[in-house]
C-alpha cells in the first residue's frame, strides 16, 4: 500500500535518490533545494510522492501546469521526472502516481496531460 503526498524538504535525500537512479548521476543538494524551494512557491507546479506505509519515498513525479493562449486558452499537463525504485516497481506506486497527477490535472482543468520521457526509457513508455 501507498500514499500519494507532496514532496516536503524532509522527503528531498529520498528524492535525490530517485533522480540519481533516474539520471544515472548525482545530485547538487545545494542546487536541488533552492529550486525546490520555487516550485514550492509556484502555484502551478505540483512535485508528489508516493511512499511506502514504513514512510519510505520509493517514487515521484513533477506536473507542471503550463498556460495556453491558443486554442481555448485552457491550461495543459506536463508529467516530467516520473520515477519509482527499482526495487518497488510493479507495485502500484507509478499508478497511483499518475492518476494523482491526472486528477490535478482536471482539478486545474487541462485540456490534456504530456508525459516526458527520455527515448531509451522503453520501459517508462511502456507503462
Amino acid at each position: 500500500m501507498f500514499i500519494i503526498e507532496e514532496i516536503t524538504e524532509k522527503d528531498l535525500p529520498g528524492l535525490a535518490g530517485l533522480y540519481e537512479q533516474l539520471a544515472n548521476r548525482p545530485v547538487n543538494m545545494a542546487a536541488m533545494k533552492e529550486t525546490f524551494e520555487k516550485i514550492r512557491r509556484s502555484g502551478d507546479y505540483y512535485l508528489l510522492g508516493a511512499k511506502s506505509d514504513g514512510g519510505i519515498l520509493v517514487g515521484t513525479v513533477r506536473a507542471v501546469v503550463c498556460h495556453d493562449m491558443a486554442k481555448e486558452c485552457r491550461p495543459f499537463m506536463i508529467l516530467e521526472n516520473f520515477v519509482v525504485d527499482g526495487d518497488w516497481h510493479r507495485r502500484g506506486a507509478g499508478s497511483l502516481l499518475m492518476r494523482e497527477a491526472e486528477a490535478i490535472g482536471r482539478e486545474r482543468n487541462c485540456l490534456f496531460v504530456q508525459f516526458c520521457s527520455s527515448s531509451h526509457r522503453t520501459g517508462a513508455h511502456a507503462f
